[in-house]
C-alpha cells in the first residue's frame, strides 16, 4: 500500500492522474516504489493493516506464474464525493515482436492532429524522435492506435508507410519543408465524422499496373480479385474469358492490353471494386459516388446497388460486345479526345463541314471541358488543329468511340 502524495503532496484536481502515473511506472519496471516520511503505523488502524505492508524502500515486484500480468489498484477520492477505483495491468510485448515488426503490408494511412500548427509540429518532432530511438515497433499497432486511440483534433496531417523506417523518414521530410505549413486545418470538428464522396473515373485513365503494388502486397485485395475471377469463370464456356484478372493487371507496360476495351473494361471495375473493399475494411464509406460511362459500375456497387458479382459481369459483357462497335462512315476505328473548349464552341466544331457526321460531343465535363468521340482519323485531324490553336486536348488510351454513333451496332 502507498501513497504518490508522500512524494508530490495533494495536486488537487489531478491526484487521480498521479496516482495512476505511480502505478504505470511501478509495473513497468517491476518495482514497488517507497512511501517518503513514513516512521510508524498508527495503533488506530494497525488492525486493518493485518495482510497489509507499506514499503519504507523500493522492493522488486513480487515473481508471478508465468503470463500473469502484474496488477495494480488506484483508488481516488474526490472532495466533490466523486470516488473512482482503476486496475491497471502491466503489458509485455511478444518475444517476436522486434523480428516481426516490419513483417507484413500496411496499408493505412499514419494520422498525427493537433490543436495548432505549432503543436502538430512539437507533437511530430517527439515522434520522429521516438521512433529513431525504437527502430522495432510494429507499425500495424502504431497506426491502429494513431487512428483509434487518439483525439480528433483540427491540425492534421496523414503519412503512408509500411515500415518505422519509412514513417520517419516521411515526418522529417515534412518537418523540413519549408514551403508549406506542416499539415492542414480541417473544418470538421472533433466528434464529427465528415462525408466523402467516391468519384469513380471512366475509361481513359486506366494505365499498365495500377493497383499491382496493392495487388501483390494486400490479401484481402488479392482475395477480392481472386474472387471476381471466380466468377467469370462461372459464365458460359463460349464466353468465358482465356485471361486472369490478376494477370493482366500484373503485366508489364510494353505487353499491357489496357488499350483493348475487352480487357479494360471489366479490368478498370476489378480495380474500383478492390479499392472499395480496402477501404471499407479501414472504415471509409462514401456518403455519395459519382460515376460516369463504364465507372457507373464500380459506383453502382460502392453504393450497394450492385453484387460485386454483378458488376464484374457486367463490365466484361460490356467490354466484350463493345467489339461490335462500328463506324456509320466504314471500317474505320474509332477514338476519344478530351478537350480544353466551352461546349458551345465544341459543338459548332463538330458541325463544321470537315467534322460533321464523324465527330460528336460524348460528354461535358465542366465549363471548360469536354470530351469528344468519333472516327479516328477525325480524332487527329482536329488534334492537329486544336494544336495549331494551343488549346489543351489529349486523346484517350481507348479503342472505341463510346458514347457516339459507333456504339448502335452493340446495343
Amino acid at each position: 500500500v502507498g501513497s504518490i502524495k508522500t512524494v508530490l503532496g495533494h495536486t488537487e484536481g489531478t491526484a487521480g492522474i498521479a496516482g495512476i502515473l505511480k502505478a504505470a511506472w511501478a509495473l513497468k519496471n517491476a518495482t514497488i516504489p517507497p512511501n517518503l516520511l513514513f516512521n510508524e503505523l498508527s495503533a488506530a488502524v494497525a488492525p486493518y493493516y493485518k495482510d497489509l505492508a507499506i514499503c519504507r524502500e523500493a522492493i522488486p515486484w513480487p515473481t508471478l506464474p508465468e503470463s500473469q500480468p502484474r496488477r495494480a489498484s488506484v483508488n481516488s477520492f474526490g472532495f466533490g464525493g466523486t470516488n473512482a477505483h482503476a486496475i491497471l495491468e502491466s503489458y509485455e510485448a511478444p518475444p517476436d515482436s522486434r523480428a516481426g515488426a516490419e513483417q507484413g503490408s500496411l496499408f493505412a494511412p499514419f494520422i498525427f492532429s493537433a490543436s495548432s500548427e505549432y503543436d502538430l509540429r512539437a507533437n511530430l518532432q517527439a515522434f520522429a524522435s521516438y521512433l529513431e530511438q525504437h527502430p522495432y515497433l510494429a507499425v500495424h499497432d502504431i497506426s491502429y492506435t494513431l487512428r483509434h486511440r487518439r483525439s480528433v483534433l483540427p491540425h492534421r496531417v496523414a503519412f503512408p508507410a509500411g515500415s518505422i523506417a519509412s514513417l520517419r523518414a516521411s515526418i522529417v521530410a515534412e518537418l523540413e519543408s519549408t514551403d508549406t505549413p506542416v499539415g492542414f486545418r480541417t473544418l470538421v470538428k472533433s466528434g464529427r465524422s465528415g462525408r466523402v464522396l467516391g468519384v469513380f473515373t471512366g475509361q481513359g485513365a486506366q494505365y499498365a499496373r495500377m493497383g499491382s503494388k496493392l495487388l501483390e502486397q494486400s490479401p484481402l485485395a488479392q482475395n477480392t480479385i481472386r474472387k471476381l475471377q471466380g466468377h467469370l469463370e462461372e459464365l458460359p464456356a463460349e464466353d468465358r474469358p482465356d485471361w486472369t484478372l490478376e494477370a493482366e493487371l500484373l503485366r508489364a507496360g510494353e505487353t499491357s492490353r489496357l488499350d483493348e476495351a475487352a480487357i479494360s473494361q471489366p479490368l478498370c471495375t476489378a480495380v474500383q471494386v478492390m479499392l472499395v473493399d480496402v477501404l471499407a475494411e479501414a472504415g471509409v464509406s462514401f456518403s455519395a459516388v459519382v460515376g460516369h460511362s463504364s465507372s457507373e459500375i464500380g459506383a453502382a456497387y460502392a453504393a450497394g446497388w450492385l453484387s460485386a458479382r454483378d458488376a464484374i459481369i457486367i463490365a466484361y459483357y460490356r467490354g466484350l460486345h463493345s467489339s461490335k462497335a462500328k463506324s456509320p462512315n466504314g471500317d474505320m476505328q474509332g477514338a476519344i479526345m478530351a478537350v480544353g473548349m466551352p461546349m458551345g464552341d465544341v459543338l459548332e466544331l463538330c458541325e463544321d463541314a470537315d467534322f460533321a457526321g464523324r465527330l460528336a460531343v460524348a460528354a461535358c465535363n465542366s465549363s471548360s471541358s469536354v470530351t469528344i468521340s468519333g472516327d479516328v482519323d477525325a480524332i487527329h485531324e482536329l488534334q492537329l488543329v486544336l494544336d495549331d490553336e494551343r488549346t489543351f486536348n489529349r486523346v484517350l488510351k481507348v479503342d472505341k468511340a463510346y458514347h457516339s454513333r459507333h456504339m448502335l451496332p452493340c446495343a
